[in-house]
């Protein structure tokens, strides 16, 4: 078997021999056995897909597809071997087998698996099998081959269809023949073997059926043979294209069809592309007009030259276009008005003047058309039909304004009297009279009158418009400019200007006018709104009132004024009748009743002015009589009393005074003020001087004062001079107050104890005193400790002795060395007052702890080798802690016991390495240090255990030791780099990369490193540079490339990649060589972008060389060169030299023979499909020479249009000739030759130059002389010369006919102005103008025959001869229609008369019909219009411009339109007026546009009432309606000031608007007080109205915008007590009930209240609209009868409620509380009947120091005390009577009933004393606590009462709850006692645990405040009650709230919190 398999390796088992191999029986070869694994997607066996013996390998058939991914797994091979080797087996060869695949070999179990290595494309071998050898090697020199040799690759479908000789692009020229042998191939590769059957599909995209234009043959397939392979694989299929019909360039110029290949095959795919013909177009189309129709407007007079328009015509062969020429038709008789320029197409003015006004142009209206030709400029001779075209110039003549107005005169001389009525014309001294001669428009001028530069608009002139001519008259205007007192004379122009032109010409005449005087004017008073005077009352006679003026304007008698005095008091005055000063006529100063300003304050008199003439003018005289101080203040009440404590800066009840001053209100003589006169000897009050409020400045010392009253006078003073006073006593009472609180000796004591003190040792003594007087209960003070003591200490009450408590544990250890203790001092006065002192105790400690660790067991990591003779690092130190602060410490390691353990977990032999000899410990601080090196290999973990002892000491029990174990594991130290592993050598790596590669991608190179050092952190990796192009993974060092390369910048980089174990740095050098790809595009360098080339360059010439270059190398560099395009076989380019050569000859003067582009190309690597290429386009000039003859377009050409009245050099038409050569090869001239047999009379009659336009030229054909009487038919032959050499000539016949003209036009001879004017009256219901004739006109013409018969018809520009109709015949004129004065005043037309000659020739005169107006009646509103309405919004500012005036406003709406009965319906010709004198808050236009003219506010005024009138056109400019004081900017004056005309409802002419301000939310709801109060009664059932906000709240808005809604805040209870009460019946959320739309509050559906329920319930209440809302508080107390008084008052209930507030308010100012009504209801009798004409009040009062209700008796008591001021109340309400609103009077039933109810309670409450002291007795173990704490402080001095009743909860430990201890401790929660029931539980159990650290930590930092700053934040509740009057019932109060304990002397929030106690007056005391 070995010689079978390894013949060529016998050298080898000679030196296997040699070494003395075992036997060969021992060392057998591995074997090839079977195939597994197999990727049944990609590889196919011969016998199945299971495991399969493939030992015969070379005949073992393996089928594997194409296209197989990379790495994906195709089959394992298994290897035997009989001594189980490991086996390694390789892919070996040179086949291309090593390159598709890879071998990953498994020798541990012999197998190996083939891997797919490379893209295998069957399509692109020449081979479809591929021999596979495996080399098989099991290491003992055992080498086999397996060789598959039928490893077969199969074909997959997968190449898409290709086409060949892409793009498809062919041109086929027009009219191509379908039978020639053109045709098309479409190619089709599919290079897959496995292609069938492949289909190629057409289809057209460019609209056209290509089925009825070409023809597609079936499909052929053969099989494909790739160029330059060797090899044929894959199918090639073709169809043919040809031609089914011939193609038309006109019809369509191109055809696109899409071609789809689709592989049929299984896994077939289909491609896409098209295929573009194009047709060539021939000649066979005649030009084409752009642009048309040509319409162009022409200004008359205009220059020779000048522009018309363009004239553009295209060949309508696109793709051989040739020139076009252009001509004018001769025969038109409008050609010789212009010039056409044969080449450019310009149309030109010529010579001949454009006169509109000519006869020629006015026969046809001045609008004519021009004819135009458009002929192809061919050399070859071509048909009319498809070289020539025909279009025309529609020329309108554009009249010119030449003419401007003329007045008959310069200057007018006129005259007219003053007052004269609007409309009446003034007196001229002649004629007025202006004409304009210009027609239509041009013609048509107004008249304005100017003065100064301005529009002048006192006068007008009639007619406004004119039309060429008319006669004038000046109107006056402007009535009150007639007023010769102001102007004596004015003259001004009357100015005629053109509004129609553009020149606007114009003309003045001068109106010298004369203003005759009248007698017109009436006084005038300098001060037209009256006169007012002051003079002081009872001024004596002769007194000087004033003066008084007025003039008259007129002159003379009548411009004399007279004054006079009229009225009922005149008698009292008199007035100068020259000068107009008046004085007191009475002796007023001695008879006080004749000017008394309290009796009369102002006297109304009127004054007359009386001119010369007998006119009157009146004006108001008003004298105000000024006041004299001559009252003095007088006070409501004879004296005044009130009271105020000691030290206090209010009084108890306000104090104020009040004095009335009669003198006139509002000014000094009636202001009171006041001041303290005298009594105020301590300077201790003060007042205000405006109210009287008296005032506490200082406060008062009761010890310091003689007596307990003091007597003030106050002085009441006015503000008149002199002033006047006077004076009243006031009364104060002081009232004396405990104002000196206990002091203690010294703020800080300080004490010492041992914390083994026994009870009762005492510690220190604190003394106090009280300054108040000796022996006075303010003065005896006691002793309690407030704070601090923590049941440690007791204190004696009445000594101030501190001492041990009884079972007091004083352990430092637990509690700490310092109890800071706040002691109170309080006195027996009232209000009790108190002070304290800060106690500082230290407890001394004995030693008798023993020590501790905090942890017994503690393990440490430190790295190795710790520096030696250091502490060990660790921290902390492994100490020990003795809360003795006398402890002293000693420490030691117990060597015997320590051990060590290697890093396998096991022990240390001490023998060979000692480790209790590394560490040593300091005695005295426990700090272990480091003796020797700690080897981590020698030992891990040491184990070190620590004994302390304690010898400071002094108790022998428990024994003060303690033995703590530290335990040590030592960590590793990272010692060494890492090293770069294969391929790396040296640390070097050395690569290459292809510069085609697109970043980012990773290249074939991960450079790992090792490291030898087990405990360090991973590798991470970096790049150095970071410019480089390359990046690194940080965690696996794989190598990416980051940006592109690029070969021909850097064909060789070098890098560096960093290892980094956070210790070490090891770089790598990484050498990379880039490798090319072909990425270069070719670049010519050596081009000719055009050349010049002579048609008669011989076939082979060379025309230049091309050059590129390529950076790139190889193939990728090498340049070759090809033509992609303009090249039609005629030249060549050498592929790889670049020459560039002639392939054909030339010809310039074919198509397309001028000139070519070509588009060459230079690209690489032809074969390659990364080839690069670029392109150039090289223009090539084809030189001409002379071998063509001029061309004319026609043989023959007859001219027909030739009339006998042309004249001589006018133009006929122009002939052009082609030259296909060049340049002056081109050039020709042409000349007239007669034509042999021919009358050679035509030379002498026509003449021809040559015109050149460009590069071409034209024959221009005109007149040489007149042609009158020349007519008949010429011939002539045309000749066209080039000059060329040789010379070229080329010729036509030219057949001429001169016909006759029609040249006379028709003369008018009725009427025989060219302008006439009519005047018609319009038509009325009793004449109708319809049918009316107006004229008849007449012509003549001079012409014969039908030249000379006349036919009239009428024309007009607007439309206007629609009105008329006319005989054509006879001429006469009859008006068609019914003429409105108001629907059109003027038309103006033209009557034409026309010959029926050809051409037919006119003319035509102008009429102007003037109607004139009768008038009917003036316009009226329609009976539905006489009442208008609009609408503003309020707010909305005159912003906008209003169109005709100077001013902004609002445009509100159009008023309803009146008829006017001339028009029959409403016309614009109506013009409209307001009455009102409203000009600066509306105006209303001409039109009836009404404006606002400012911003309106609803709530100052809502509506407007407008009244309008409508005037006819007469009236719309008179000022009758106009108003004199209006701004000229808005409307002109009108005559009258004040009396304009009357409104009349009844006259249809007239209408009233109402203009209403629409509301805008612009006013937010107001409260009427910021503060409600209310009550309800306790026993007021659910349901019952309390408030109803809506009466307090307003809201200024209308409609929606001042709808209001209302909501309120969560109720709140002012107590925490209502509060629980409300809670517990579930009503708290819903006590009142609100309807948000009425604002009506009510109790809940559910709220029943208590009796016992007292206090207040407040909120806040919204009112909202849609935009504003406005808040308000209310206060509503729960009251009941007790708390209330009736006030019973003579009114019904809603009168009642209208003046609620001013009661309440006069109410509350008298008695000093706030008052509030509860209800007003109607009065109940005592019979219990109801008497409607009374109402009930129920009020009830606030304090408003504590805002507590006051009882009703005392109000009724402060009421019947201030009765005095009461009856003001009563009489200015009404009050009758004010009574309690509860009468009860006890009866003696009642008294029994009492008495034996106090009986049986007194039994119930001794039943129960009996059983409290049994159930106390029972319990005294579980209140211990109490009870101690209850004996802790003796009370005061035996005798005095309960020191309870001074000190309310003076014991602080009376009552569980009570102690801060348990408040911290439980958080408020109930405190449970019976956890105290137990004899061993000590009172100190509660305290807070200070052994744990933190606990005594937390203890030191509370300490750490200066203990004085934090005692004085605390405070007891201090007993109050004097403060308000304290009485019997506060006491009793008072003493339950302290005998209660915790149930009111500590109240629960609702969050559950506990405050403190809580003081009846509203002063919580502090929590503790």
């Amino acid at each position: 078997m070995l010689i079978k398999i390894w013949p060529e390796f016998s050298a080898l088992v000679a030196i296997v021999m040699m070494v003395n191999l075992p036997d060969c029986a021992g060392n057998n070869p591995p074997k090839m056995q079977w195939c597994t694994n197999l990727n049944t997607s990609y590889v196919t066996l011969a016998a199945g897909t299971g495991q399969q013996d493939c030992s015969a390998s070379s005949t073992f058939f393996i089928q594997m597809k194409e296209e197989i991914p990379n790495g994906v797994e195709l089959i394992r091979f298994n290897v035997t071997d009989l001594e189980n080797d490991a086996v390694t087996m390789t892919l070996t060869g040179k086949g291309q087998a090593t390159y598709y695949f890879s071998l990953q070999s498994f020798k541990s179990t012999r197998s190996a698996v083939l891997v797919a290595n490379s893209r295998l494309d069957l399509d692109s071998l020449k081979v479809i099998t591929m021999p596979l050898t495996i080399q098989l090697d099991d290491g003992n020199l055992n080498v086999v081959m397996a060789n598959f040799d039928l490893v077969i690759i199969t074909d997959i479908n997968d190449n898409i269809p290709e086409f060949q000789s892409l793009p498809y692009r062919w041109e086929i020229p027009e009219n191509t023949d379908p039978s020639s042998s053109l045709v098309f191939p479409i190619t089709v590769v599919d290079r897959d073997m496995s292609a069938t059957v492949m289909s190629i599909e057409f289809k057209e995209v460019s609209g056209v059926a290509i089925s009825s234009v070409f023809n597609f043959t079936e499909v052929n397939t053969t099989t494909y043979c790739a160029p330059r392979v060797g090899y044929c694989n894959g199918k090639l299929s073709y169809r043919i294209i040809s031609l089914v019909k011939a193609l038309d360039y006109e019809t369509n110029r191109f055809y696109q069809i899409s071609v789809n290949a689709t592989d049929k095959s299984s896994g077939g795919t289909s491609t896409h592309t098209d295929v573009i013909i194009n047709v060539l177009d021939k000649q066979d189309t005649p030009p084409f007009f752009q642009g048309i129709p040509y319409t162009k407007t022409v200004p008359e007079n205009s220059p020779n030259g000048t522009f018309v328009l363009k004239i553009f015509a295209e060949d309508g062969d696109r793709g051989v276009p040739n020139a076009i020429s252009y001509s004018l038709d001769p025969s038109s008789p409008f050609s010789k008005y212009f010039d056409l320029n044969n080449d450019t197409g310009d149309l030109t003015l010529s010579s001949v003047t454009l006169d509109r006004e000519s006869a020629e142009i006015q026969a046809v209206f001045g609008t004519f058309d021009l004819p135009v030709i458009a002929t192809e400029v061919s050399s070859v001779a071509q048909p009319a039909n498809i070289s020539q075209a025909t279009t025309s110039v529609r020329i309108i003549v554009e009249d010119k304004n030449d003419f401007a107005p003329r007045f008959s005169s310069e200057v007018y001389n006129a005259s007219v009297i003053e007052n004269t009525m609007s409309g009446v014309p003034v007196t001229l001294s002649g004629v007025m009279s202006v004409a304009d001669y210009d027609s239509g428009a041009n013609g048509e001028f107004n008249l304005t009158v100017m003065k100064d530069g301005e529009l002048y608009e006192d006068f007008d002139v009639s007619p406004a418009t004119v039309s060429r001519e008319a006669t004038l008259i000046v109107r006056v205007r402007n009535v009150t400019f007639l007023d010769h007192e102001t102007v004596k004379n004015v003259t001004f122009q009357i100015v005629a200007r053109e509004t129609k032109t553009s020149e606007k010409f114009s003309s003045s005449a001068t109106v010298q006018l004369q203003i005759v005087d009248a007698n017109d004017n009436r006084p005038v008073f300098n001060q037209s709104g009256g006169y007012a005077f002051d003079i002081p009352e009872n001024s004596p006679n002769g007194t000087t009132v004033g003066i008084v003026s007025a003039t008259d304007a007129d002159s003379g008698l009548f411009g004399f004024v007279i004054y006079l005095l009229d009225g009922t008091d005149a008698y009292k005055f008199r007035i100068n009748s020259t000068t107009g000063e008046i004085f007191v006529n009475v002796d007023a100063d001695k008879n006080l009743t004749l000017l008394n300003r309290e009796t009369i304050s102002t006297i109304y008199l009127t004054v007359l002015g009386v001119d010369g003439g007998g006119f009157i003018t009146s004006t108001l005289l008003e004298i105000s009589l000024t006041d004299v101080n001559d009252q003095t203040p007088q006070f409501t009440r004879s004296q005044y009393s009130g009271f105020v404590r000691e030290n206090s800066l209010t009084f108890e009840s306000q104090v104020q005074v009040q004095a009335i001053d009669e003198d006139l209100k509002g000014n000094n003589n009636s202001l009171v003020m006041y001041k303290i006169y005298a009594g105020d000897s301590g300077s201790n009050f003060n007042i205000t001087a405006s109210t009287g409020i008296l005032g506490v400045q200082s406060p008062l010392d009761f010890e310091n004062l003689t007596s307990s009253t003091i007597n003030l006078t106050v002085m009441a003073y006015d503000g008149g001079v002199p002033s006047l006073n006077s004076t009243v006593l006031v009364t104060v009472t002081v009232l004396d107050q405990n104002d000196n609180s206990p002091v203690c000796q010294w703020a800080h004591f300080n004490g010492t104890v041992a914390e083994n003190a026994t009870s009762g040792t005492p510690i220190i003594q604190i003394n106090a005193t009280d300054d108040d007087a000796p022996g006075s209960d303010n003065s005896r003070i006691f002793y309690r400790i407030q704070s601090g003591a923590a049941d440690k200490f007791a204190m004696s009450g009445n000594t101030g002795l501190i001492l041990v408590e009884r079972g007091a544990d004083l352990d430092v250890n637990r509690y700490g060395e310092r109890y800071n203790l706040t002691v109170a001092v309080f006195d027996m006065g009232s209000p009790q007052r108190s002070g304290n002192c800060l106690v500082a105790i230290t407890v001394i400690d004995v030693n008798n702890q023993r020590p501790y660790f905090d942890t017994l067991i503690r393990r440490e990591t430190i790295p190795e080798n710790p520096t030696i003779n250091q502490p060990l690092p660790i921290s902390p130190q492994y100490t020990a802690k003795d809360p003795d602060t006398t402890a002293n410490l000693q420490y030691s390691i117990l060597y015997d016991k320590m051990i060590a353990r290697e890093a396998n977990g096991q022990f240390v032999d001490v023998s060979k390495y000692n480790y209790t000899d590394l560490l040593y410990i300091s005695s005295t601080n426990g700090t272990l240090m480091v003796k020797n090196i700690l080897d981590r290999e020698q030992a891990q973990e040491i184990v070190v255990p620590i004994f302390v002892q304690d010898l400071a000491a002094q108790t022998a029990v428990p024994v003060q030791t303690v033995t703590g174990t530290l335990i040590i594991t030592l960590s590793d130290l990272n010692d060494e780099p890492p090293v770069f592993l294969p391929p790396a050598t040296n640390n070097t790596y050395r690569i290459n990369v292809s510069e085609g590669l697109v970043p980012p991608i990773e290249i074939s190179l991960t450079a790992m490193a090792g490291d030898s050092d087990s405990s360090n952190p991973p590798l991470s990796y970096a790049v150095q540079p970071s410019s480089a192009p390359f990046l690194a993974k940080p965690d696996t060092g794989q190598l990416a490339l980051m940006a592109p390369l690029d070969r021909e910048k850097q064909d060789q980089l070098t890098f560096y990649v960093l290892a980094n174990d956070s210790v070490h740095i090891t770089t790598a050098t990484v050498y990379v060589t880039v490798s090319d790809v072909n990425d270069v595009v070719p670049t010519f360098y050596q081009f000719a972008p055009s050349l010049n080339v002579s048609e008669g360059l011989s076939v082979g010439s060379l025309l230049t060389t091309v050059q590129a270059y390529d950076n790139d190398t190889g193939l990728f560099g090498t340049v070759h060169y090809r033509i992609l395009s303009g090249n039609d076989g005629r030249f060549f380019i050498n592929e790889t030299t670049g020459e560039l050569r002639l392939a054909r000859t030339l010809d310039r003067d074919v198509a397309g023979g001028s000139a070519y582009s070509l588009l060459i190309e230079a690209f690489d690597n032809p074969n390659g499909t990364d080839s690069q290429r670029s392109s150039r386009t090289m223009a090539i000039t084809v030189l001409d020479i002379n071998d063509n003859a001029p061309q004319f377009a026609q043989d023959n050409y007859t001219i027909t249009s030739l009339l006998e009245s042309m004249e001589a050099n006018q133009l006929i038409r122009d002939i052009s000739a082609t030259d296909v050569d060049a340049g002056i090869n081109a050039e020709m001239n042409f000349s007239f030759a007669a034509i042999p047999g021919q009358n050679a009379q035509a030379l002498n009659l026509f003449q021809v130059t040559t015109k050149q336009s460009g590069s071409a030229f034209s024959a221009v054909i005109s007149t040489r002389t007149s042609l009158t009487r020349a007519v008949g038919w010429y011939n002539l032959t045309l000749l066209a010369i080039d000059f060329g050499r040789p010379t070229q000539t080329g010729s036509t016949n030219i057949t001429f006919f001169i016909g006759d003209v029609n040249d006379n036009h028709p003369v008018f001879v009725y009427p025989n102005t060219s302008s006439t004017v009519l005047l018609v009256n319009e038509s009325t219901n009793a004449s109708s103008t319809v049918g009316q004739s107006l004229i008849q006109v007449q012509a003549t013409d001079a012409d014969y025959g039908n030249n000379s018969v006349i036919r009239f018809d009428l024309t007009s520009s607007g439309g206007d001869h629609n009105a008329f109709s006319i005989d054509s015949v006879t001429g006469l004129i009859n008006i068609s229609v019914s003429l409105d004065f108001e629907a059109k005043s003027e038309y103006r037309f033209h009557v034409r008369a026309r010959d029926l000659g050809t051409p037919p020739l006119t003319s035509q005169i102008s009429l102007v019909v003037q109607v004139l107006n009768v008038d009917e009646g003036p316009p009226v509103f329609p009976l539905g219009s006489r009442v208008q309405s609009f609408s503003v919004p309020e707010n909305s500012p005159p912003a906008a411009v209003i169109p005709g005036i100077n001013r902004t406003g609002v445009y509100i709406g159009s008023v309803a339109k009146a008829a006017d009965p001339d028009a029959g319906t409403s016309s614009s010709t109506v013009c409209y007026f307001i009455l009102d004198k409203v000009f600066d808050t509306f105006y209303l236009n001409k039109s009836g546009d009404l404006y606002t003219l400012k911003t309106f506010d609803r709530e100052t005024l809502s509506q407007y009432t407008l009244h309008i009138v409508a005037v006819g056109p007469s009236e719309c400019n008179s000022n009758k309606y106009q108003w004199r004081n209006a701004p000229t900017s808005s409307r002109r004056r009108r005559y009258l000031d004040d009396t304009p005309v009357a409104f009349d409802a009844s006259n249809p002419i007239m209408a009233q608007v109402v203009v209403n301000v629409a509301d805008d939310n612009d006013n937010p709801p107001v409260w009427s007080s910021p503060k409600y109060y209310g009550g309800v009664n306790v026993n007021d059932p659910p349901g019952t109205t309390v408030f109803s906000f809506a009466e307090f709240v307003t809201d200024l808005d209308a409609g929606n915008n001042s709808a209001l809604t209302f909501s309120i805040t969560p109720v709140l209870a002012s107590t925490s007590q209502l509060t629980l009460q409300l809670e517990e019946r579930g009503i708290y959320a819903n006590v009142f009930a609100l309807d948000n739309r009425t604002g009506v509050l009510k109790t809940g559906e559910r709220t029943y209240f208590q009796d016992s329920m007292a206090g207040s319930l407040y909120f806040n209440v919204t009112a909202s609209d849609s935009k504003y809302s406005a808040k308000a508080s209310c206060t509503i107390y729960l009251l009941s009868l007790d708390q209330q008084l009736v006030f019973t008052i003579a009114d019904v209930p809603a009168n009642v409620t209208r003046y609620r507030d001013a009661f309440v308010n006069y109410l509350s100012n008298i008695t000093g509380w706030q008052v509030v009504v509860d209800s007003i209801v109607t009065h109940k009798k005592d019979d219990g009947t109801a008497d409607p004409s009374k109402s009930d009040v129920y009020i009830h009062a606030i304090d408003r120091t504590d805002n507590s209700i006051v009882p009703a008796i005392t109000v009724q008591n402060r009421i019947d005390l201030l009765s005095n001021q009461m009856v003001v109340l009563y009489r200015r309400f009404g009050v009758l009577y004010v009574k309690l609103a509860r009468q009860q009077t006890p009866t003696d039933q009642t008294l029994e009933i009492l008495k034996i109810s106090l009986i049986a309670v007194a039994c119930g409450l001794t039943v129960l004393l009996f059983f409290s002291c049994i159930s106390l007795w029972t319990c005294r173990r579980m209140y211990r606590r109490k009870l101690k704490a209850a004996t802790a402080v003796a009370f005061g001095p035996s005798g005095h009462h309960s020191s309870t009743l001074k000190t309310p909860g003076t014991n602080m430990h009376a009552f569980e709850g009570s102690n801060p201890i348990w408040s911290n401790g439980t958080d408020g929660a109930q405190y449970d006692n019976r956890a105290y029931d137990s004899d061993k539980d000590s009172i100190d159990n509660n305290q807070i645990n200070l052994a744990s650290p933190s606990n005594r930590r937390q203890m030191q930092q509370q300490q750490q405040p200066q203990f004085e700053d934090l005692e004085k934040t605390m405070r007891f509740a201090q007993d109050n009650a004097s403060d308000g009057g304290s009485n019997a019932d506060d006491r009793k109060i008072l003493d339950t709230a302290v005998n209660a304990g915790p149930s009111m002397a500590g109240t629960r929030q609702r969050n559950g919190s506990l405050t403190g106690p809580v003081d009846l007056y509203n002063q919580s005391a502090t929590q503790i």
